[in-house]
This record gives structure tokens, C-alpha cells and sequence, in this order.
């Protein structure tokens, strides 16, 4: 009966130790994040508006995440 009870004792502190370490996994899982890139992209005409996109899905395909910001401005006019 012992032996049975130490067979037993082994299992369940098996099960808990693999219950454990696929929690603790996802938890790191969910906090890890992954790089992000950030293309800026100002004071500048719409050719300048060109590379931020390309360069952010590019990243893309490396597991970077990204955002492009614009803030372009109109041309003016000469008076």
C-alpha cells in the first residue's frame, strides 16, 4: 500500500510540475512583447512619404512591429 501511495505521491507532483511550467510559460508569454519600430516621417513633400511604409513592412516580415507617424506639409505659394 505504500508503494502505491509513493507511485501516486510521484504522479500527482508530476502533473503539477508540468501544470506549473506551461502557466508560467504563458504568463511570459503575454508579457513578452515584440520590437517595435517607430518611422517618422516630417517636413517633407509625399516622396518623403514613400519609405516609412515600406521600411515598416519590411520590419514586418522580421517580427517587428511598428508605426508610421506623417506630417506633411503643403506647398506654398509664392506671393
Amino acid at each position: 500500500m505504500a508503494e502505491i501511495d509513493k507511485d501516486i505521491e510521484r504522479l500527482i507532483d508530476e502533473k503539477v510540475a508540468q501544470e506549473v511550467e506551461k502557466r508560467v510559460a504563458e504568463v511570459f508569454k503575454a508579457f513578452v512583447k515584440k520590437p517595435r519600430a517607430a518611422f517618422i516621417a516630417s517636413k517633407g513633400t509625399l516622396d518623403m512619404a514613400y519609405p516609412p511604409p515600406y521600411s515598416g513592412h519590411f520590419g514586418c516580415g522580421f517580427g517587428y512591429g511598428g508605426g508610421c507617424f506623417f506630417h506633411l506639409l503643403r506647398p506654398r505659394h509664392p506671393e
